[in-house]
């Protein structure tokens, strides 16, 4: 488990954290070790989606690299968790139970498939960016969605949150005023 003392202890001595799991509790945590402990974060995931219909309506991936420090932004700027979807997964069982039948967890027994090719491109695309962060050759790309469906690399700029209870004004990391840190992309 993420969680094990051992573990923690390994993460708190990597050079990056990378996250490639499928709930919003370990990406939550590993963002919170990575923030304490100045720790740059590599998420990466991929989306299946079926209509109705029973076509697939979404194929696609994703991943985000947070640089910790006055020029970086959070996994939770970026929307790469939800605090509510991570408190529900941390949860015990009970509690868990309660929340579903209180109607806020929507499908909680579908598991998120995997699928090995477009986990390939999508390892392989944040692998490029993580060897540029060692041995830069290229402007960096912090955030890229790849849509299969539609055949396309999408690249975003994520801008810190200002309210951020991880990295803005007054968050963990102290970071005091925003107003004279630049937009990171």
């Amino acid at each position: 488990s993420v969680f094990a003392r051992e573990s923690i202890e390994c993460l708190k001595a990597c050079d990056i954290i990378i996250v490639a799991t499928d709930n919003h509790g370990t990406r939550m945590f590993a963002q919170r070790i990575g923030g304490q402990y100045l720790i740059p974060i590599v998420s990466a995931g991929v989306n299946i989606e079926v209509g109705g219909d029973g076509n697939l309506i979404d194929v696609s991936g994703e991943f985000a690299i947070a640089l910790p420090g006055e020029a970086g932004w959070c996994l939770a700027c970026a929307h790469v968790y939800d605090n509510q979807r991570a408190a529900i997964e941390l949860a015990d069982a009970v509690e868990r139970d309660r929340w579903v039948q209180r109607g806020y967890i929507d499908g909680a027994d579908v598991k998120a498939p995997a699928v090995g090719h477009l986990n390939g491109v999508i390892a392989n695309l944040a692998l490029v960016e993580m060897h540029n962060l060692i041995a830069p050759f290229k402007k960096p790309v912090h955030y890229l969605a790849y849509d299969q469906l539609r055949c396309e690399l999408v690249p975003y700029a994520i801008v810190r949150n200002r309210s951020c209870a991880l990295c803005g004004e007054g968050g963990l990391l102290g970071l005091g005023d925003l107003e004279t840190i630049p937009e990171y992309e």
